[in-house]
């Protein structure tokens, strides 16, 4: 819109019947005027009325020289705003109030407005910097969209109400996030029912799953026995948020992660179903970490996670998380090699008698972990080939046989331990066995023993056996280097002579035979320390006892 030369509206005094000239500002070039406000309308003839007047519009600052009828100059200034002297009034900006002081809705100058703009921007030309680099703002919002898809808006659509089938919507939306490189897949609060399992490409980009919590966002397998979602291989996945859920009976998997992948969950749930929470491609590169979750196990065969490996699996890491188990016999880790800290691990009085918790052919780790069995009867074993226990709390209400390890080795250090028993469940003709923190103490009729040089420093042997062979060691050498004490004390009615394999050999001096009450102590040093000599005995055999 253009603004009226309000000096030459009024009359100028002298100038009656005299004319005005235009000029751009600071030079002799003659100006656009027009003779209407919208500035439509441009003309060159400037012929003052009687008065000195007349009503002339410019879009730009102007020089203006006022002439009288003979052309003698009676007067020139300059007219025109800019932002420096435009003065505006709105809500949206701070300025002069009325009243006093300063406030939104203030009078402030266009000038300002602008700076406040380019402050906000941080770019020349109301142009936005993204990363350094000026762009349009559309350009802005349109490098950004790909970065969020939110199931529920267009063009994904779902609905989130736990009846309609949203699983064409969510996949539509990882589609994209995938085309886009990676992306955050966003979960509004609602359920989203999955009739047919979400699956991601191989290799694509690493996608975020965002709930709003793990209350709030949940995603529910609807038909039994489907994988509700898919991670491809070597892709990495990072699922905050969410709730993984299914009909309790249902089978199949909630989460199954590629080969060679990463999926780290945070803050999620993982509700009951009789098939498996998380399933582990059979890949060493594969791995999962669970971060403040939290795990309700029931059903038959219910599983945490699975992996078919046959020995040491992929990695699964449990960092704060509570497992609940109830219903059923079942296993909770099976095939992985895993590594629990402070997490809380609670077993449900409804369980199975004879329930094992950890089935895993590979290591099992706990540190500052509580294990509370609210079992009222039976027993029940947390069972892997390798279980190490540090600083952990095991608790146990009222059980009289509950079992630390039915198939291997235990390691335990510094634990508070009520009610559980360390070692394995006794069998006929064969030692039982009580954990000692770093020895095991056997009693039995037995005739032979094994030494497990790799789990326990030293074996303290009970035997009233009629005879004593040690076996070798079954680790390949080198036997990782540590050595080993053997306590073996004849319990049996008559002298043995114990034999040995052919890793061992003696010093001078060892004793040929054991006497029934007495006691002799051998040091086995793997073949790594010592090489000429695996077993020497510094001990002498005196009546009732041993000296060393």
């Amino acid at each position: 819109m253009a603004s009226l030369v309000a000096p030459l509206a009024s009359g100028i005094v002298g100038a009656a019947s005299g004319a005005a000239v235009f000029y751009q500002l600071g030079t002799g070039t003659l100006a656009t005027v027009y003779s209407d406000s919208e500035g439509v309308t441009p003309v060159t003839t400037h012929t003052l009325d009687a008065n000195g007047g007349i009503v002339r519009y410019v879009e730009a600052r102007v020089d203006v020289v006022v002439t009288d009828v003979t052309g003698a100059t009676i007067r020139t200034f300059t007219w025109g705003t800019d932002a420096r002297d435009a003065r505006v009034e709105n809500a949206g900006f701070t300025g002069t109030l009325v009243g006093g002081g300063t406030g939104a809705g203030g009078r402030t100058t266009v000038d300002a407005v602008l700076t406040a703009a380019f402050a906000s921007f941080g770019s020349l030309d109301f142009e936005v910097s993204v990363n350094g680099t000026p762009r349009t703002v559309a350009e802005a919002v349109a490098s950004s969209a790909g970065l969020m898809f939110n199931v529920k808006n267009s063009p994904y659509n779902a609905v989130g109400d736990g009846v309609a089938d949203d699983s064409t919507a969510i996949q539509t939306a990882m589609n994209a996030a995938v085309n886009a490189d990676g992306g955050i897949v966003y979960f509004p609060s609602g359920t989203y029912l999955i009739e047919t399992g979400l699956s991601m490409p191989a290799g694509e980009g690493t996608v975020t799953y965002l709930g709003e919590s793990s209350t709030g966002s949940i995603l529910k397998q609807g038909t039994s026995g489907i994988t509700l979602l898919s991670t491809g291989g070597d892709n990495s996945n990072l699922f905050l948020g969410l709730t993984f859920t299914a009909t309790a009976s249902n089978t199949g998997t909630l989460v199954s992660v590629g080969g060679g992948s990463r999926a780290t969950f945070i803050g999620c749930a993982f509700e009951p179903l009789a098939g498996t929470h998380v399933y582990l491609v059979d890949d060493p590169a594969t791995v999962v970490v669970f971060d403040s979750c939290t795990f309700s196990q029931a059903g038959l065969d219910s599983r945490v996670v699975l992996s078919p490996v046959v020995g040491t699996g992929p990695p699964a890491v449990f960092q704060g998380c509570s497992i609940v188990t109830a219903g059923e016999s079942m296993t909770t880790l099976q095939g992985v090699a895993a590594s629990l800290s402070c997490c809380r691990i609670t077993l449900g009085s409804a369980i199975a008698a004879g329930t094992t918790i950890f089935s895993s052919l590979g290591l099992v780790r706990m540190m500052g972990c509580e294990v509370t069995n609210l079992f009222t009867s039976g027993s029940v074993a947390l069972s892997s080939a390798n279980l190490q226990l540090v600083a952990c709390a095991l608790l146990s209400d009222g059980m009289t046989a509950n079992y630390l390890s039915q198939l291997a080795r235990v390691l335990e250090v510094g634990c508070t331990n009520v009610g559980f028993t360390f070692g394995v469940a006794p069998a006929a003709g064969s030692y039982s066995a009580t954990r000692n923190v770093t020895a095991y103490t056997t009693s039995g009729a037995a005739t032979s023993y094994t030494p497990d040089i790799l789990s326990y420093g030293v074996h303290e042997i009970n035997s009233s056996g009629a005879a004593m062979a040690f076996n070798n060691p079954t680790l390949t050498e080198p036997a990782y280097g540590f050595p080993v004490t053997i306590i073996y004390k004849n319990t049996s009615g008559g002298a043995v002579t114990p034999t040995f394999g052919t890793r061992y050999s003696f010093a001078a001096g060892a004793p040929a035979s054991v006497n029934n009450g007495n006691s002799a102590v051998y040091h086995f040093i793997p073949a790594s320390v010592l090489v000429t000599s695996d077993l020497v005995c510094i001990s002498t055999q005196t009546a009732g006892g041993v000296t060393l």
